[in-house]
């Protein structure tokens, strides 16, 4: 249930725990005492639907209207003070628990006391006894129930949807009616940003699970800078399972305190000053730790903490190394290394057996370990390293996605990337160095191979045609690639076909043989010559990608999406009359594009005489949908004659007899000079 603010104003709804007589003893109101555990403190008022009540106090930008259809003036905003008293949503199991003899026990004196209150109801009406009594065993019930506060949102997100208030709003203090609380909330979210003090009474919330203290501004990057540390008394959290501290930047240090939550599974330490971190030996239940943005110079020992399987280290400047003992942590799954500006090494990580995703992204790292005994790696991401050559990888069997992206000094890939016979996907971007692929003969299980901005790449293997399972090939910015190997023809698989950017002046007649394809992009307008043609328009020296496509056209019926950039009208119009005579069925221009070198939109109307359009075609502006639909009802036409079944000609013609060219000199006669037999 969301979180709502009562209609009447903010100071009204105060609430004085000295003043709320529902949360007394029956004996302080007159009635027969109820058990001890009783007191003011175990409760906070409850309607209904047993939503608590919390109040908060809280800085806000306030617009000074209680009518929230008017608007008020910027000038007339202000910053103001307020308690608020917001609903706590309750939560309660999924089934509901039969109640033992205890529970029947336990229940007991709050019956009596409800009789006792009803029966007086005969000689005095009594309300407020009557709704104490019955809201005192309702809570007991749904105590038992398990119908509880679960979770508490203090919240940015939800302190700025408060009514009647505008920009940001934060806390001004945590809110001591959490200690009313304490027996319920498992899950806390405090938004800190104008907190100086986290209290010492927040360790006393014994049962929390999930704690986080965000101090997050209402601008990007603005954080708590007033907050200096935590209090000691965190560490008696011991139940706590997740904890998350992000955006204070004064915070140095974290109390040793900390090392006392023994139930820890989650740590996220995110954008704050925090420069080193206590010992994490009793940690032993850690399973996640991630390190975002902080001042950390060096890591404690995390050889104690096997249950580790997530690390996330990111923008770490200062740390210059990893502790050896993360070598031992053999059940780690994850490792990601990102934006550690001064690491220059990485540990042994030989006994990392149970890895399966490996990131690296370290502009100062120059080699990598060994990484042999990864047998269940499936990930492993390289990016902006000063990486000269990499380990062997033939023994990674398990691996199924490989990226190499910014690696200037990397020469040569290994030839043992060929006994990667799972590899799924490889991406390789802009490793300017590498001239060469290795053998890829035997990457039977490949399905999508990425090359962008390797300069230096001159060819692709032959042997490329042994990628049977290759759904998805991209080729972009290899100014050195002249021309791709007539063996593409055997990727009957391939669905999706990127030629950006190279330095292709054709394309193998041999793509008319991926019947498969969906998408096809083709970009000539980098690598080749160009030249301004008479009428002020861009075109290709010597350019055959768009003649050679026009010819392959026909057997792509399957094509979805057609991109094609650096047309001039002489490729339109070869374009145009292989689609006029084979109109490709499943052709959407509506995801299609085509351009000239100057990324100005080329359209078949153009072209209009040169391909026997009427005149409509061009006075009305068809576009190139409308054409190519045209295309497709005289296809209908053709194929009615040819097949016998012309409504003029009857079922029992003989035209069926006839053969392909007699039947494309007819119907060329009878649709009106298309020149179909020059395309045949």
């Amino acid at each position: 249930m969301p979180w709502t603010m009562n209609n009447s104003s903010a100071a009204s709804h105060k609430i004085m725990r000295s003043e709320c007589r529902c949360c007394l003893p029956y004996d302080a109101v007159g009635m027969q005492a109820l058990p001890a555990e009783h007191h003011e403190a175990a409760m906070l008022p409850v309607d209904a639907e047993f939503d608590r009540l919390l109040r908060i106090s809280v800085r806000a930008v306030h617009d000074g209207i209680d009518n929230l259809d008017d608007y008020a003036p910027r000038g007339e905003w202000q910053e103001i003070e307020e308690d608020v008293v917001l609903r706590v949503p309750c939560s309660k199991p999924a089934q509901s628990n039969v109640p033992s003899a205890e529970d029947l026990l336990r229940l007991a004196p709050y019956e009596r006391a409800l009789r006792e209150v009803l029966d007086a109801q005969q000689l005095c009406f009594d309300a407020e006894a009557l709704t104490k009594a019955f809201a005192l065993l309702l809570k007991e019930v749904a105590d038992m129930q398990g119908i509880r506060a679960d979770k508490v949102d203090l919240s940015s997100d939800v302190l700025n949807a408060l009514p009647k208030m505008w920009g940001m709003v934060t806390l001004l203090e945590v809110p001591e009616d959490l200690l009313l609380l304490q027996e319920e909330v498992r899950e806390l979210h405090l938004n800190a940003h104008s907190l100086a003090e986290i209290p010492g009474w927040l360790g006393e919330l014994v049962h929390l699970e999930v704690l986080c203290l965000d101090g997050t501004g209402g601008g990007q990057g603005d954080c708590n800078c007033f907050l200096t540390e935590l209090p000691v008394a965190l560490g008696n959290l011991h139940a706590l399972k997740t904890l998350t501290l992000q955006y204070f930047g004064s915070l140095g240090a974290l109390p040793v305190s900390i090392a006392r939550l023994t139930s820890l599974e989650t740590l996220h330490i995110k954008f704050c000053g925090t420069q080193e971190l206590p010992a994490m030996r009793a940690m032993t239940r850690l399973t996640s730790l991630t390190l975002d943005s902080c001042e950390l110079k060096e890591l404690p020992c995390l050889e104690p903490l096997m249950a580790l399987r997530h690390i996330s280290l990111r923008s770490l400047p200062y740390l210059m190394r990893l502790p050896s003992s993360m070598g031992n942590l053999t059940g780690l799954r994850e490792l990601r290394l990102y934006d550690c500006q001064r690491l220059t090494e990485l540990p042994s990580i030989v006994r990392m057996a149970s890895l399966e995703t490996l990131y690296i992204y370290c502009p100062a790292l120059q080699e990598l370990p060994v990484m042999r005994a990864m047998t269940r790696l499936t990930s492993l991401t390289l990016q902006r390293c000063a990486l000269k050559e990499l380990p062997c990888l033939g023994l990674l069997t398990a691996l199924r996605h490989l990226c190499l992206e910014y690696l200037p000094d990397l020469k040569r890939l290994p030839s043992s990337m060929d006994k990667l016979t799972g590899l799924r996907e490889l991406r390789l971007v802009e490793c300017s160095g590498i001239t060469e692929l290795p053998s890829i003969v035997r990457m039977l299980s490949l399905e999508t191979l990425h090359i962008e901005r390797c300069d230096a790449l001159l060819e692709l293997p032959a042997s490329i045609d042994a990628l049977t399972a290759l759904h998805a090939l991209v080729l972009k910015s290899l100014p050195k690639l002249k021309t791709l190997p007539a063996s593409i023809g055997a990727l009957t698989a391939l669905t999706e076909l990127t030629l950006k950017y190279c330095g292709l002046a054709d394309v193998p007649s041999s793509i008319e043989s991926l019947t498969a394809l969906r998408t096809l992009t083709l970009d000539v307008t980098a690598g080749n010559s160009v030249f301004f043609d008479g009428h002020g328009s861009m075109a290709l020296l010597d350019d055959k990608t768009f003649k050679t496509l026009a010819c392959a056209l026909p057997a792509l019926r399957l094509l979805e999406c057609l991109v094609l950039v650096g047309l001039c009208e002489d490729d339109v119009a070869a374009i145009g009359r292989s689609l006029k005579a084979w109109p490709l069925p499943l052709l959407d221009f509506d995801t299609s594009r085509w351009s000239n070198a100057r990324h100005v939109q080329m359209g078949l109307k153009g072209c209009w005489k040169a391909l026997g359009l009427p005149s409509e075609a061009y006075t009305a502006g068809w576009g190139n949908a409308e054409i190519l639909e045209h295309w497709r009802v005289q296809q209908h036409k053709l194929a009615a004659f040819a097949s016998g079944l012309h409504v003029r000609l009857g079922a029992a013609s003989r035209v069926s007899s006839l053969n392909d060219a007699a039947l494309v000199l007819i119907a060329d006669e009878i649709l009106g000079g298309w020149s179909l037999l020059k395309l045949w």
